[in-house]
């Protein structure tokens, strides 16, 4: 299954995947500077990490590709 970082995002602090929640949370993700989202084995089951800790165990750490659309005035709905 291929969830994008935005998709994982709404799915970590379990809200409805809207545009308005991407933006809002992708925001939120940003102020937290050192740490990233990603998961390890299941791509629907997201994860907080600090940077260096993906970063030093890329092998049981994997990070989402991003979508082009947020933020695009696009409506995004749970699937």
């Amino acid at each position: 299954m291929n969830v994008t970082k935005q998709q994982a995002l709404c799915m970590f602090h379990c809200e409805e995947y809207t545009n308005d929640n991407v933006i809002r949370l992708q925001k939120r993700l940003e102020e937290m500077e050192d740490l990233e989202l990603c998961y390890r084995d299941d791509p629907t089951d997201p994860v907080m990490v600090s940077k260096r800790t993906i970063d030093n165990n890329p092998e049981k750490y994997h990070l989402y590709t991003s979508s082009n659309c947020a933020g695009n005035g696009l409506n995004y709905h749970s699937r």
